[in-house]
């Protein structure tokens, strides 16, 4: 599920990029794509670590003009993993290392990581299914259907005996005054 959730962000990264897209994509769009394929390239690497969960990388990279005159800012990278209650903390200085020798330009000091514990699954709900009106576990569902079937032949019983009753009162005839 986690690798397909990734994908999912992958695709959605490409295709907001996509959007934007001119009829010659200029130079700025094609490395704000770079950017986002290797951003999620990291970050299916990241989750394949032992203990993590799900990881998600922000790259920062540089626009560099055709013609530049001024000094462009330094590459900038964040990373956040999600981890499994338990399990040991990911090596901090190994993610930086990871992240920095994939961004050209990108010192290890520059990546900000953040590591969060997952939250814990949702508690397994009953297998539950539906015996006329009413919604029962799966494991007391025949009880119930043999309840009601007891309940339904006691009646027809009693509903028997009452006419059973009522006709052989009426055979005597009426009580004498």
């Amino acid at each position: 599920m986690k690798r397909g959730a990734t994908a999912l962000s992958a695709l959605l990264a490409l295709l907001a990029c996509a959007c934007d897209a001119a009829l010659v994509p200029t130079k700025a769009l094609e490395q704000q794509r770079e950017a986002a394929t290797l951003a999620a390239t990291l970050a299916r690497t990241l989750e394949a670590l032992p203990g993590v969960d799900h990881a998600r990388v922000q790259l920062v990279l540089p626009v560099t003009p055709d013609f530049a005159s001024t000094l462009a800012p330094a590459a900038q990278a964040s990373v956040l993993l999600s981890v499994q209650p338990g399990s040991a903390q990911v090596d901090a200085a190994a993610v930086r290392r990871l992240v920095a020798g994939a961004v050209a330009g990108l010192p290890p000091e520059a990546v900000v990581l953040e590591q969060t514990p997952s939250r814990a699954p949702a508690p397994k709900l009953p297998d539950l299914t539906r015996v006329g009106p009413f919604t029962v576990t799966r494991a007391s569902a025949s009880l119930l259907r043999t309840t009601l079937a007891s309940a339904l032949a006691l009646q027809v019983l009693l509903a028997s005996a009452v006419i059973f009753l009522l006709e052989r009162a009426r055979r005597k005839g009426p009580p004498p005054s």
